[in-house]
């Protein structure tokens, strides 16, 4: 590797770290100058950009006349019909042509090092009174919230203030601890795809990582991977035999144990289901995940072909309506792209898992991973237009070019 090389790399992985800082950390959630500051340093990536493929301006085409039949149904703002498509769209687009397969490649090296930094400041914070004192006061004083139930980010670490009882959970640099497990995951089975690693030191770290969340959601993505894993061994030995015959069984038997033993994870579970999955979709006092389920194919069922609430102009302002769309989450979109224009959005979703998948030679079950990490999340966290996902979607419609390549980075 030349000395321009190395110093091309080293550029980019510095861009990319601080780009996805930007897109993740709840550090700029709250603060309307880092906001523009973020904006601003986005804007900038597009000076360097090529033509825009043809595929590209149909989206923005039909992701507009959406936005303006939603506008006139329920509300439109201008301003947000020109920035919407610009940074879920056409800044995604250019980052994917930019990068395409080595995105994947650096957000693995990241996560890999964020996973062994954030593990040690939290084992650190959970377990000595100085260092925890330390770095509540340090966020409190850089981004202060209103109340002490939300985490507190410092960009490259976020300390979870209000915990589960008894238990400290750790946020990583996500803004809460199902995030985390989320970017966890998807690294773990993007190495498991790229490296064809699954127990190996990097993965090891990172699941360690995972547990450390506490996130039911987590544990049954990364249930999920070992199992896709596994059966994708093709080793004929009695180990491999008798281990697919025990995954699931053992799985269910430790689900059962653990719902009975863990009082915080029966209770959580109990609890969601009994105040959420009856009643009055307008209940003020009941909130969650299933909830949000029930509210977004309410909304979805009542908009089928237009969706509602693409830009928040046309989504429902009273977050307790039965109308208010969970944006982000699996079923939000259906609710704001409608069934059509949703389902063939995560149908390109899962033709850019299989994508990436092949461009390292992966063409088993495996290749399923990635889609699957997205749909499973999806019930729980609002990652659906995460870049990891558009990054997949833009992979999946250009799959008949091949345009993707294997990066450069070294392994």
């Amino acid at each position: 590797m030349n000395k321009t090389t190395i110093q091309s790399t080293r550029f980019n992985f510095v861009w990319f770290c601080i780009f996805y800082m930007i897109n993740s950390s709840v550090f700029f959630s709250g603060n309307r100058y880092l906001r523009f500051f973020a904006f601003s340093f986005l804007i900038l990536f597009i000076f360097g950009i090529k033509k825009t493929d043809s595929k590209v301006k149909l989206i923005i085409l039909i992701n507009n006349m959406l936005i303006v039949i939603q506008g006139l149904m329920f509300g439109f703002k201008l301003l947000t019909f020109f920035t919407y498509p610009l940074l879920m769209i056409f800044i995604p687009y250019q980052i994917y042509k930019q990068y395409k397969s080595t995105f994947f490649e650096y957000y693995l090296k990241l996560i890999y090092f964020f996973s062994i930094f954030t593990s040690i400041i939290w084992i650190l914070e959970k377990n000595i009174s100085i260092v925890r004192s330390f770095i509540r006061k340090m966020v409190i004083l850089l981004h202060p919230y209103s109340t002490d139930v939300w985490p507190r980010s410092l960009i490259i670490y976020t300390s979870v203030f209000s915990t589960l009882p008894d238990i400290s959970r750790n946020a990583g640099i996500a803004h809460e601890p199902g995030a985390w497990a989320f970017y966890l995951t998807f690294a773990i089975s993007l190495n498991n795809i790229i490296r064809n690693e699954f127990f190996s030191k990097r993965n090891i770290i990172m699941i360690l990582g995972l547990i450390s969340t506490f996130s039911t959601t987590g544990y049954i993505m990364l249930f999920m991977v070992l199992t896709l894993w596994l059966f994708s061994l093709k080793q004929k030995n009695n180990f491999v035999r008798m281990s697919k015959m025990l995954i699931i069984p053992l799985f269910l038997f430790l689900s059962y144990f653990l719902y009975n033993q863990l009082d915080f994870l029966g209770d959580k579970i109990n609890k969601h289901v009994e105040t959420q999955m009856e009643g009055d979709l307008d209940n003020r006092y009941s909130t969650g995940r299933f909830i949000r389920l029930r509210k977004g194919l309410n909304v979805a069922i009542h908009n089928p072909i237009f969706g509602r609430g693409i830009i928040t102009a046309s989504s429902e302002e009273d977050m307790y309506s039965a109308s208010k769309i969970p944006s982000g989450y699996l079923v939000g979109v259906l609710a704001q792209y409608g069934f059509i224009f949703g389902i063939l959005y995560l149908y390109f979703l899962y033709k850019g898992s299989v994508v990436v998948s092949r461009q390292y030679n992966v063409t088993d079950i495996r290749k399923y991973s990635l889609f699957l990490i997205l749909i499973i999340n999806g019930f729980s966290q609002a990652q659906m237009y995460n870049y990891l996902a558009l990054m997949l979607f833009y992979a999946g419609l250009f799959y008949k070019k091949q345009q993707m390549e294997i990066g450069n980075v070294q392994k």
